[in-house]
């Protein structure tokens, strides 16, 4: 993996330009706790704007896990199905 694969540089995020290795052909569902102070919202951010098919679940109710964040990954996972 080469520097311009990567979406981290130095503890801050940038957009991808391509693709990366092992990264998988169905875009995620990202979700995020909007009171995570262990990964701020502009990092979940920038991540979906680098990856545009990835959809974006910000949890107003959570930080990083709880009940509400189990209960949204789980729905995430189920749309995979």
């Amino acid at each position: 993996m080469s520097a311009g694969d990567t979406l981290s540089n130095e503890g801050s995020t940038k957009p991808a330009t391509r693709r990366w290795p092992g990264q998988p052909a169905r875009a995620p569902a990202l979700v995020h706790g909007r009171y995570d102070v262990s990964g701020p919202l502009d990092t979940a951010w920038d991540l979906h704007r680098a990856w545009p098919a990835s959809r974006l679940i910000v949890l107003d109710d959570a930080g990083h896990g709880g009940t509400s964040m189990t209960e949204a990954v789980v729905e995430a996972l189920n749309g995979f199905r």
